[in-house]
């Protein structure tokens, strides 16, 4: 008895990564970042909003559980598209206003069918950094730069 019970726990968690995983690359991609995800409601047949707070207003969706079509007020530059236990990520470069989503892009489950869709998150571009740099002339000793400044100033 507790052979078996052994043999089950050790089954249990060579099983238990490989669920993990397969839901892992899920999330936004990595120069992005979530601006909202949706869950897709059976009992009303609609997406319902999940997160972040806030952003209630910024996406909206037509469809099903099969796919449907989104607009946004932001560029979205990807679309996670979730369902069973796998993902398929749409990419926009340049980012987009306005797209669509089917579950046939989804892998197959382990029954070998396309799964409904469960949820999908629209990410936009990460903010980056912009460095100001003052230019200044005066350290390169260039006289006729300098009168030309001074011409077009008073221009």
């Amino acid at each position: 008895m507790k052979k078996e019970i052994a043999l089950l726990v050790a089954a249990a968690l060579l099983v238990l990564p490989a669920v993990a995983l397969a839901d892992s690359g899920c999330e936004c991609p990595t120069d992005t970042e979530l601006l909202a995800k949706f869950e897709w409601n059976g009992d009303t047949g609609t997406y319902i909003f999940e997160k972040p707070k806030g952003n209630e207003d910024v996406v909206s969706i037509v469809g099903d559980a099969t796919g449907g079509t989104w607009t946004s007020t932001i560029p979205i530059a990807a679309v996670v598209l979730k369902g069973g236990p796998g993902c398929h990520t749409y990419s926009y470069d340049p980012a987009a206003t306005a797209g669509n989503f089917s579950k046939n892009d989804l892998p197959d489950n382990p029954g070998g069918q396309k799964p409904d869709i469960s949820n999908v998150q629209f990410c936009k571009a990460k903010p980056t950094a912009v460095r100001l740099v003052h230019f200044d002339a005066r350290p390169f000793k260039l006289p006729w730069l300098h009168e030309l400044l001074r011409w077009l100033r008073s221009w």
